[in-house]
This record gives structure tokens, C-alpha cells and sequence, in this order.
């Protein structure tokens, strides 16, 4: 009887085993299956480290980040902190559905100081308990006309509108005080306001005119932006300078 009964055990436990394994499984995919359910929000910002190089005082300096939703659910910004008045950063709105992406602008007024500066924006999110963040840098001086090795005048691009006249166009001169040829391109994101025609190249100890053109379509706004020009010279030597450009309406 002993025998016979651990017999039926065995029996019992193998039958149990083959019938109840795949019903387990079974709840574990379902379970997998309803918990993936739950959305999950992921921002991305991609590029999100910027040096405006060389800068003027007392400019604003201007740069556009790309916001990414890159989750399954809705990303929420909650919070969102420069560390100073000097700089902001208007939202379009503090959402984004899964997909979804917007440009958002960060203006940091360079004020007076000169040297080494940077701000580092913290974005607070439901997407991480951890804020994400933006790197900014620029080495900020006093003249930038009488710079070095490139010196650009003016320095600062105003394109004014009055009742009476408006000045839509406006040339600025990069002269290289080097023996170096300079390779330029626009290293910043576009400008949507303006048309910029940059040379392709700076030779030796000379000069070459950079034009800024407001375009028709915002010749009756105003606006704050800047541009970053890199210099390429020989092997490793690389310079960055920033232009701002400020268009102003005067009277009606």
C-alpha cells in the first residue's frame, strides 16, 4: 500500500505539473502584457550642450534646443529653472504627446561680466525624478571689434524700423589680424527671422563682409537672436564667435 500510494503521488504531482505549467505561464504573459500597458514618458534633447565661443557684453545670446517625446506616454514639464534673470526660457507649453517634438529657445543676457561664463538650465519632468539639462558656455569680452585673432565690427547687428525709414540690411566685417586662412560656417540654429550670407573663407590678414537681411515676412516684428560662426584654420585651430542680432520697432 505504501508503495502503491507514493506511486499515486508521483502521478498526481507529474499530472499537476504538466497541466498547471502552461495555465502559469499563460498569467504571466497576460500580467507582462497588461502592465506594459502603462504608458511611459521619455524626454530626449538631444544636442543639449552649446559653447557660443567668443561673445560681446551686454548682448543676448541665443540658442534653440529640439524637446522630444520619445515614450509611450505624455511628458509633462513641471518645472523649469536657469539659476539666474539673465537668462529664459519660454516654453510653447509644458506637454508633449509620445511623438511629439518642440523648439524652445534659451536667451541668456551676457550682462557685464567678462571671462569664462556658462549657465546649465535644469528642465524638471514626470518623465525622471532626475531634472535634464542644458550646457551652456561662452567666453564673454569687452571689444569685439579689436579681437583676436578675428575681430568683428560691429559687433552687435541692429536692424531698426522707424516711420519714416527702416533698415532691413546690415553688413558686418570679420577681419582675421592672422596669417591663417579661415574656413566660416554658421554653427547655431537657424535664424528663422533673418537670411544670413556668410563667406565661405577668410584668407590671411584680410576682410570679409557678412550680410544680415530681416526676411519681408518679419520686417514688422521684433525680435532677439544670434548667430555662431566657426572658424576652421589648419589642423586643430578652431574659433567660435557670436553675433547678436536685435530688430527693434520704433514708433508706429
Amino acid at each position: 500500500m505504501v508503495y502503491k500510494q507514493l506511486g499515486w503521488n508521483i502521478l498526481e504531482e507529474w499530472n499537476y505539473n504538466r497541466y498547471m505549467r502552461p495555465l502559469l505561464l499563460a498569467a504571466l504573459l497576460l500580467l507582462v502584457g497588461v502592465f506594459s500597458g502603462f504608458g511611459q514618458p521619455k524626454l530626449e534633447i538631444p544636442s543639449n550642450k552649446f559653447d557660443f565661443g567668443i561673445s560681446p557684453q551686454n548682448a543676448s545670446l541665443v540658442q534653440f534646443f529640439w524637446f522630444k517625446s520619445i515614450g509611450t506616454d505624455t511628458v509633462r514639464i513641471t518645472k523649469l529653472t536657469t539659476g539666474c534673470d539673465c537668462a529664459t526660457m519660454p516654453l510653447p507649453q509644458n506637454w508633449l504627446a509620445p511623438g511629439d517634438s518642440m523648439h524652445v529657445g534659451l536667451f541668456w543676457h551676457s550682462e557685464r561680466k567678462v571671462g569664462n561664463s556658462g549657465r546649465y538650465p535644469y528642465i524638471f519632468t514626470n518623465a525622471s525624478p532626475d531634472p535634464y539639462r542644458i550646457y551652456l558656455t561662452a567666453l564673454v569680452i569687452s571689444g569685439m571689434d579689436s579681437a583676436h585673432p578675428v575681430s568683428v565690427k560691429p559687433y552687435k547687428v541692429e536692424l531698426s524700423k522707424l516711420p519714416t525709414m527702416s533698415l532691413d540690411t546690415t553688413a558686418i566685417t570679420f577681419t582675421n589680424h592672422s596669417k591663417d586662412s579661415f574656413a566660416l560656417s554658421v554653427i547655431s540654429s537657424p535664424i528663422a527671422e533673418c537670411e544670413i550670407e556668410l563667406p565661405q573663407a577668410l584668407g590671411g590678414n584680410r576682410s570679409s563682409n557678412c550680410v544680415v537681411r530681416v526676411k519681408p515676412e518679419y520686417r514688422d516684428q521684433e525680435f532677439e537672436r544670434s548667430f555662431t560662426v566657426l572658424f576652421e584654420g589648419p589642423g586643430e585651430l578652431r574659433y567660435r564667435y557670436t553675433v547678436p542680432v536685435r530688430r527693434k520697432i520704433y514708433g508706429n
